[in-house]
């Protein structure tokens, strides 16, 4: 049998989907095969609700002694439903899918995908078009993606700070043609963060930031980059507080992943019922 790997997609099962726990246990099948350990997908790392014995796709996203827990929302996955959905189309554009960032805000549900490759080099507008030949496939496995053009053919590496191109695209869908101007700082992933200072209309700053900085925030996942906004009143010639995710980044480095939210039944809890449950 194949053993599993933290990143690794595969075909599955709906086994319970008990209304009262917080994720559902699944079947893994991994060359028709079905995996010795049980699996857990929590309902906040899948991306709908699910009913007893419906098949879907997950990736591993951790192995522990007693439980895989998988997700649909790691970039490994969408990354993998991607490349499925529009392999015609990575074929005929020479499209190389790679980061991946998901926006939740309220009933807003969409996600980005940095697009290289041939593609890279094509127009947002372009690339959309593309998207949207395949739409109600895709929104099956992942939320609504916009294509994001990565502006160089070979994907970046972390070593190589993205360019200033696509670190200003991952903005959209924000009207980047709005910028008035922009100071870009690059550094490596491998050595920290890179920043970025855009000086835009004060009109359109809610479109930069996003619902809770999240749109900001999201584009600083997919490259690694700190942005800060300062909004300019271009009727009066001044600039306003500037926008800045500096201190949300500081605070994500500081506070511990924790894969539950409050009040809701921790991993432990959920594992040491499993046995009882897969009966």
């Amino acid at each position: 049998m194949i053993d599993l790997t933290p990143g690794m997609v595969v075909p599955c099962t709906i086994e319970k989907a008990n209304p009262d726990m917080e994720a559902y246990f699944v079947r893994i099948h991994v060359d028709d095969l079905i995996t010795n350990k049980f699996a857990v997908l929590l309902k906040k790392d899948a991306i709908r609700q699910y009913r007893a014995g419906e098949p879907l796709f997950a990736a591993v996203k951790k192995i522990t002694k007693n439980a895989v827990f998988l997700s649909q929302y790691i970039p490994h996955y969408a990354i993998a439903m991607l490349d499925m959905v529009y392999r015609d189309e990575v074929k005929q554009y020479d499209i190389k899918f790679c980061r991946f960032g998901r926006i939740e805000a309220g009933k807003i549900r969409y996600c980005k995908v940095g697009i290289f490759g041939r593609a890279g080099l094509m127009s947002f507008e372009f690339l959309q078009s593309i998207a949207l030949k395949r739409i109600n496939e895709i929104t099956k496995y992942i939320p609504t993606p916009y294509f994001i053009p990565g502006h160089q053919v070979e994907t970046p590496k972390k070593s190589i700070p993205p360019n200033e191109k696509f670190v200003i695209e991952t903005l959209r869908p924000a009207p980047v043609e709005k910028i008035i101007k922009y100071e870009y700082v690059p550094v490596p992933a491998t050595e920290g963060y890179g920043e970025i200072t855009l000086w835009v209309p004060l009109e359109y700053v809610p479109f930069f930031a996003g619902k809770r900085l999240s749109n900001m925030v999201t584009a600083f996942k997919m490259t690694s980059v700190i942005y800060t906004v300062i909004p300019v009143d271009t009727y009066l010639g001044r600039e306003e507080k500037p926008v800045s995710i500096k201190r949300l980044v500081e605070e994500m480095q500081r506070k511990p992943e924790s894969s539950v939210p409050p009040g809701k039944p921790g991993q432990k809890k959920i594992v040491e019922n499993l046995e009882e449950l897969w009966k």
